[in-house]
């Protein structure tokens, strides 16, 4: 056999052999991530979470899609403070909305333009941040408008123009949860996932999260399930579901989905909502006046 022949395949083999090795590897990285206890890989999650910077501004256009109701938001005058709500019944088919947002997460303030006025709140709907999120989770569809939630200190020797970080202690801490494991799943970009189930120790009203699916290449959360609290307005089957993604060097709510079974005096209809967060940008600066309390009208 020539000798050039007989370099190209042992090359190849050990190629192939390298290619193997590789495949093996990773293949016990999977098992290892999926044999490790469901409540250590969670607490691995969150803290990894935990360290990931948040951006301090960040604008998007909210789009919501609605079945079965129309959700509005308008501004009191007085107060200058943006005022949801639901209008539900079977009449009222397939309704879409849009609104330009900007969120600041120190104090998860959000202010919303609508026509030529803004109006701010610390409603979650509207907040595609971790700040969203957590109020999300401890106020649900609730008029109340949630306390500002205050920015975790940065360390002392860290740098003065150091970002805010993910906080997720409050809402998503491992010792409020059960966790057990769901097996395999999908994010929302159809990449590889592990569901977790949660169930709260005490207090399941105050702590409504069931599921959270965790993209396993990054070990980051890509979806969050929760329940929604019953009330005038949610009579049963109520739940939120927010995809989680990567979007430049921060993780943002992209979609948010909301279903529930409206009460008896509203018909008892079935009503879906989808919040898409498109045209996500990170400003370097907040316009003039667009978190004041009380909002102004825009000048024309």
């Amino acid at each position: 056999m020539p000798a050039g022949r007989y370099v190209d395949i042992r090359g190849f083999y050990a190629l192939l052999t390298m290619v193997l090795a590789c495949v093996l590897a990773g293949t016990a990285v999977a098992h290892a991530a999926e044999t490790e206890s469901a409540e250590d890989y969670y607490r691995l999650v969150l803290a990894r979470m935990a360290g990931l910077p948040q951006p301090s501004l960040v604008s998007y256009d909210v789009i919501v899609r609605a079945t079965g109701a129309t959700f509005y938001v308008s501004r009191d005058p007085q107060s200058g403070e943006a005022e949801f709500g639901f209008s539900v019944g079977p009449a009222l088919g397939d309704t879409s909305q849009w609104w330009p947002v900007l969120v600041r997460t120190r104090d998860n303030m959000t202010s919303v333009l609508l026509d030529s006025m803004r109006a701010v709140t610390r409603y979650p709907a509207l907040n595609a941040t971790w700040g969203g999120i957590d109020s999300w989770m401890r106020f649900g569809m609730q008029d109340a408008t949630p306390a500002p939630v205050p920015a975790p200190l940065a360390p002392v020797d860290a740098p003065a123009a150091r970002l805010p970080v993910i906080a997720v202690v409050r809402s998503l801490d491992p010792g409020i949860y059960r966790v057990s494991d769901g097996g395999r799943t999908r994010c929302a970009d159809k990449t590889p996932a592990r569901l977790l189930h949660l169930v709260a120790r005490e207090n399941p009203s105050q702590h409504p999260a069931t599921d959270i699916g965790i993209q396993t290449s990054t070990q980051t959360v890509c979806t969050i399930r929760f329940e929604l609290e019953r009330s005038d307005l949610v009579d049963r089957n109520g739940y939120v579901e927010l995809y989680i993604a990567q979007v430049g060097s921060y993780y943002l709510v992209h979609r948010s989905e909301i279903a529930f079974d409206a009460g008896p005096r509203l018909g008892r209809q079935h009503v879906r909502l989808f919040l898409d967060y498109a045209r996500i940008e990170f400003p370097m600066d907040a316009p003039p006046d667009a978190f004041a309390t009380p909002a102004s009208e825009l000048k024309q």
